[in-house]
């Protein structure tokens, strides 16, 4: 088995794992699926003989899961974090 099937194989291990700690098929692949599309907006790409983009790994895994669908965000949307909370009414600037 190649290095890149490992790497396929090792990203459907974790889509298992994380359905272990409680979390849905579909949650664990977007989970998965986000961190591949971080890498990739950071431009991060094989970097060692073996190793494919992860571009190519995350449509690995969108084949493996069935989910055709899901897409990478936009490089900003993905590495800033995300919007705060809204404030509670007691936490207000006006005090009110």
């Amino acid at each position: 088995m190649s290095g890149s099937a490992h790497e396929m194989d090792a990203n459907a291990k974790a889509v298992e794992v994380i359905q272990v700690w409680g979390y849905s098929e579909r949650e664990a692949v977007v989970m998965v699926g986000g961190l591949l599309c971080r890498r990739q907006a950071w431009g991060v790409s094989a970097s060692r003989a073996g190793h494919l983009s992860a571009a190519a790994e995350l449509e690995n895994l969108k084949a493996r899961f069935n989910t055709p669908m899901f897409h990478c965000l936009s490089p900003k949307v993905m590495i800033d974090p995300a919007p705060e909370e809204p404030q509670s009414p007691q936490d207000a600037p006006d005090g009110s």
